[in-house]
């Protein structure tokens, strides 16, 4: 048994009251495995090293040193996380002890013997055979290191969230200390920063950090750290003081900055051989630091260059230093200035230290801005000489600061010998056609102009003053003297900009500087703030009447402050002579009236007779603009009034209506009526199956009903007309519905009998042929469905529309811009003639700025059109409807089709860069249809080969791939419609159906209107299982609800016709989810007109919902990217035009 004495010490040193116990547990078990023993060299030391098995199964190393005779414990060290967070002995150390010194048995039956089986240092116990059960003997194997440090981390966490946990005072560990040391430069050592020094300290064990940047390293890290035999840290926020850990992270970033700014080295120079454990600090660090140390006292050390010599501790603290100042003349008349030698100043913008021989005061930004500049001069020099001829320089400038912020002694002669300062004046005046000023600075009785040359007999110049005025004047008065006879200062009288600013900030800043005299003509001019403006809109007679005005202006004056405003001045001067700023309200003056189609200055004279539907326009830009009053009459607020609340419009549903309309649909019924009501023209742009058929007929009508009726002319693609035949009947039998068809006579006497006829229907191809006929007609109204039909202006059958004269105009698309916006101005030209402006007026005011990006023009575009376009999309007004996916599924060519696809498609790009080398940029143009023909070409080779190449046998992956896809949806029972551009395509996929013995039937250009409704119904009733459509043929006017997969075999470039079709399945009616399936094949041009595609899907939208919209124009990059020969993606914001 172990010496009483040494008991006593080992529960006295244990770290906690339970630690002895634990230890004592571990030691009556198998935990323990000494390993050495050793006697030291004095009296009856004994030094102890073994290892011990934790609680989470890891073997922690552990030594403990005693002193036997004098029964203390000397030292003791062990790896695990207690030791390093508590004060005193862990159980693993107590524990190796015990057992160490026999104070308990090392074990049962025959290894109860000491377990020191040597003193090598190898274990005697972690690789020692055990007894099996069943007689055996198994070898225990140490856990390895990996999982020790796993094992260990864990055991750390779970230690550190136990004593968070852990009341306040409840602990008896001692929390690691940082203890800082700053080493402070010495004058004539040649060294300027101050250094940081590190050490670590808990209870009474304390070590030097060796290397702040490992330091650092371990904060970051959490990492533990060995400083001594008696001291282990793990680097984590629970093991040091709230105080430390401050100064530990601030450590850390400061090392990491000066990594990352590559400063170390550069701090490093000024102190020559910066040790390890030493950290360089800028004055910006070193001030940081200092206060992290606020009210706290600090160690010191006073560098000579060679050697550090231990100073006073610093104390900390936030004060108005005085530094202790002397300034002495000597026989020459200059004088020698002298700051305290143990003065050191720290200053970093507004932040500043001022460091003496016992404290380190934070001063006030005041001091930092106005004392911390001079006294760090004086305080790096020590003692600083000023020669007689600049002694009135610095009684000036230097010593009135010394004076104010240190304890200064000097000779009371000093404060005689400050030179006068300068007396400034401006005489400014009007001479010549210029404005200038004549300047001069005076000093007692001499004068001369600021900024002139130095020269004998002068009295001492303030000239820091003095260019600071030419500065000042120099701004104001930009244009120097040509001539020697041309004043210095100068700017022409018509500068309205500069005599401005002249008059408003130029006279108030000189005025501070000196005296100014200012001559009566200028005195007399009134400078006046811009004035708010305001527009007067009265509708009388359904005409709109605008009028532009501006507070305190007459009519004249306002020309002339509109003139400035088209000079693109930023003030302008009166015939008065006043001055006028010219306001930002102005721009929106301007936006009004780019949209009403007229200047700002006949906006001002008063414009009359403008069409009343514009006064939606000016509603919606006024709005919101500011410094724009609105001034309405009751016809106008009506106007805004009825469109602003159409849906609870007084306009019923036709009785005589057999159809039950949605709640949206009933919306766009009574929008058509308030359109008519006011005799505005519109676009029912609803998606594609909304049903904006059926809410026109209602519309048709309830105009019947009322007694408003008159004859309405419907002009639809050839393939529509019997459908609109057929939805009259269904929902208004009342309605008397007459085709036009037939015979170049017949449609003469159809049209003549118009009067006994409550709608007309006709083709866009006939009504061209039968304009004459339709020229003497006046009509209730026309409506124009697909009417992208006439989005070219230049077309004839746009100009043909065009003639009609009609009391109202509507159209019907779903799609009113498919590629470019000069689509959207040929409908409203249609339906409101003059409404956005010629097509030239268009293309500057709306479409330029519009595909440029600019905000404002397209602002300005959709409050014009936003009002009269009403556009729902499925997804918002059909909660009912059934889903719809879309997918891209991609086949692969095989090797021949890809061989010849490539041979084409770098043809074609050869061809394309030949046309941009020749340096034309118009060659593009006159090419573009040959280059779109090359491109079909490839297309057709993506689909099938044999579409452009004859004698070609080698198959088809898409066509394959296509097969597949209709088989799969056939024998799972679905109804498949595959769309083609290429008629001869279809052909192809319909030899291929019937070798597959799978029904279809088959749609193109050349199916009859009789045929073409005889199929639609068989495909409806279930005949096949099939239906190939030609893309132009069934793109519209189609109910194919019975389908519910759609394939789309090539990408088309219009991808609003390819929408349209999508739409003859899924539309109202359709019961059942769709899929939309695009074919394409990977790797080719098909692949980059889907990324086109996606990017002109939205172009309708952006316009209309005021979203960006980006240019349409395919160009010679758009070219290169499809053949993949560079300039992009193809896809990157710009279209086919």
């Amino acid at each position: 048994m172990a010496d009483e004495k040494i008991i006593r010490a080992l529960k006295a040193e244990a770290a906690l009251d339970s630690t002895y116990s634990r230890a004592m547990r571990l030691a009556r078990g198998k935990d323990v495995l000494p390993m050495a023993k050793r006697a030291g060299t004095v009296g009856s030391t004994v030094g102890l090293a073994g290892r011990v098995k934790g609680s989470d199964g890891s073997y922690y190393s552990v030594t403990v040193d005693l002193d036997v005779s004098a029964g203390e414990v000397l030292d003791y060290s062990c790896t695990c996380p207690a030791a390093a967070r508590y004060p005193g002995m862990c159980k693993h150390e107590i524990a190796l002890a015990l057992v160490s010194l026999g104070d308990v048995s090392a074990g049962e039956g025959p290894d109860a013997a000491p377990r020191f089986a040597c003193d090598s240092g190898r274990s005697g116990g972690a690789d020692r055979p055990q007894p099996h059960a069943n007689g055996g003997v198994v070898v225990e194997r140490p856990t390895s290191e990996g999982m020790s440090v796993l094992l260990g981390r864990s055991t750390r966490q779970r230690l550190d969230e136990a004593a968070a946990a852990r009341p306040v005072g409840t602990s008896r560990r001692e929390l690691a200390r940082l203890v800082p040391t700053l080493c402070l430069p010495g004058r004539g050592s040649g060294e300027k920063n101050f250094l940081l020094k590190l050490s670590v300290a808990r209870g009474a064990a304390s070590y030097v950090v060796k290397s702040v940047a490992a330091f650092a390293q371990a904060c970051r890290e959490g990492a533990e750290v060995a400083y001594g035999k008696r001291l282990s840290v793990i680097h984590v926020p629970s093991a040091f003081d709230e105080a430390s850990w401050r100064l530990a992270g601030l450590v850390t970033q400061i090392v990491e900055s000066q990594v990352a700014l590559d400063l170390r080295a550069t701090l490093n120079v000024m102190r020559a051989q910066v040790p390890a454990r030493a950290l360089a600090l800028s004055d910006a660090d070193a001030i940081r630091v200092l206060d992290v140390l606020q009210g706290q006292g600090v160690e010191v050390e006073l560098s000579d260059g060679f050697f550090n010599v231990r100073g006073d501790d610093l104390q900390v603290s936030v004060g108005t230093p005085r530094p202790a100042c002397t300034v002495t003349a000597d026989a020459a008349g200059g004088l020698d200035v002298r700051l305290s030698p143990e003065v050191r100043v720290l200053l970093s913008g507004d932040a500043c230290y001022v460091v003496d021989a016992a404290r380190a005061q934070r001063t006030d930004e005041e001091f930092a801005r106005k004392a911390a500049p001079v006294v760090s001069v004086l305080a790096a020099a020590g003692s600083s000489h000023v020669s007689s001829r600049d002694v009135g320089e610095f009684c000036r400038s230097v010593l009135p600061v010394l004076g104010a912020w240190c304890d200064l002694v000097a000779p009371a002669s000093l404060d005689q010998m400050a030179p006068p300062a300068p007396s400034f004046r401006f005489r400014i005046g009007e001479k010549d056609g210029s404005v200038f000023c004549d300047a001069a600075v005076s000093y007692g009785d001499w004068s001369d102009a600021p900024g002139a040359p130095e020269a004998q007999g002068q009295p001492q110049r303030d000239l820091a003053a003095e260019y600071h005025v030419c500065d000042v004047l120099a701004d104001y008065f930009p244009l120097g003297g040509a001539a020697p006879s041309e004043p210095d200062y100068r700017f022409g009288e018509d500068d309205e900009e500069l005599l401005f600013r002249l008059l408003t900030d130029g006279l108030s800043e000189l005025d501070g500087l000196g005296e100014v005299l200012l001559s009566e003509r200028l005195r007399g001019i009134r400078v006046r703030p811009a004035p708010s403006l305001s527009v007067r809109a009265t509708v009388k007679s359904d005409l709109l009447n605008v009028e532009l005005g501006a507070s305190g202006l007459t009519k004249e004056e306002l020309v002339e402050y509109l003139d400035g405003f088209s000079r693109q001045q930023r003030y302008v001067r009166l015939t008065t002579g006043d001055l006028v700023r010219i306001g930002d309200n102005l721009k929106v003056a301007q936006e009004l009236a780019d949209g009403l189609g007229v200047s700002v200055e006949e906006l001002a004279a008063g414009r009359a007779g403008l069409a009343s539907a514009r006064s939606l326009l000016i509603d919606a830009l006024l709005e919101r603009a500011d410094g724009v009053r609105l001034e309405r009459d009751a016809g106008f607020r009506r106007i805004v009034r009825d469109f602003g609340s159409y849906g609870d419009a007084d306009i019923d549903v036709p009785a005589g209506l057999e159809a039950t309309l949605r709640g949206y649909q009933e919306d766009g019924f009574r929008w058509l009526g308030t359109l008519e009501r006011l005799g505005f023209g519109g676009i029912l742009a609803d998606d594609m199956g909304l049903g904006k058929t059926l809410q026109v007929i209602a519309h048709v009508l309830a105009q019947k009903e009322a007694g408003r009726g008159g004859c309405t002319l419907v002009v639809c693609p050839a393939s529509l007309v019997y459908n609109w035949m057929s939805e009259i009947s269904c929902f208004a039998p009342g309605l008397v519905a007459v085709a036009v068809l037939g015979t170049k006579a017949a449609r003469r006497v159809l049209i003549g009998g118009h009067e006994g006829a409550d709608v007309l229907v006709t083709s866009y191809d006939l009504l061209r042929r039968d304009v004459e006929e339709y020229a003497p007609l006046h009509l209730a109204r026309v409506v124009l469905d697909e009417a992208q039909y006439i989005k070219n202006p230049k077309a004839q059958v746009t100009r043909a529309v065009k003639c009609l004269d009609a009391d109202v105009r509507l159209a019907l698309t779903g799609t009113p811009i498919e590629n470019r916006l000069a689509e959207l101005w040929s409908i409203f030209d249609f339906l409101m003639p003059g409404y956005l402006g010629t097509r030239d007026q268009f293309a500057k005011r709306y479409e330029g700025p519009v595909e440029a990006g600019e905000a404002e023009g397209q602002r300005l575009l959709q409050c014009a059109v936003g009002p009269f376009v009403l556009r729902r999309l499925k997804s918002e007004v059909l909660a009912d409807l059934p889903e719809k996916t879309e997918s891209v599924v991609m086949a692969q060519m095989g090797p021949k089709q890809k061989k010849l696809y490539l041979a084409h498609q770098d043809r074609i790009a050869l061809q394309v860069q030949h046309m941009v080398r020749a340096g034309d940029p118009s060659e593009l143009g006159r090419e573009k249809l040959k280059v779109l023909a090359e491109l079909t070409r490839l297309r057709q080779i993506c689909c099938d080969p044999r579409l452009c190449i004859e004698g070609y046998q080698d198959g088809s992956a898409k066509l394959e791939t296509c097969l597949e896809l209709v088989s799969q949806a056939v024998d799972a029972g679905h109804k498949v419609l595959v769309f083609s551009q290429f008629a001869s395509m279809l052909d192809l996929l319909a030899s291929r159906l019937s070798e597959a013995h799978l029904s279809y039937f088959q749609l193109t250009g050349q199916t009859s209107k009789e045929a073409r409704e005889r199929l639609v119904r068989r495909f409806q009733e279930g005949e096949a299982d099939v239906f190939l459509v030609s893309l132009k043929a069934g793109g519209v006017g189609l109910n194919l609800t019975a389908a519910d997969v759609v394939i789309h075999y090539d990408p088309w470039w219009n991808v609003a016709a390819q929408d349209q079709a999508t739409d003859r399945a899924y539309r109202i009616g359709q019961r059942r989810d769709v899929s939309v399936m695009r074919l394409v094949v990977e790797g080719t041009v098909e692949e980059k007109i889907v990324r086109m595609q996606e990017a002109k899907r939205d172009l309708a939208a952006s316009v209309l919902d005021g979203e960006e919209v980006r240019s349409l124009l395919l160009t010679r990059d758009d070219l290169l990217a499809l053949l993949g020969a560079g300039g992009g993606d193809g896809a990157d914001g710009r279209r086919e035009g």
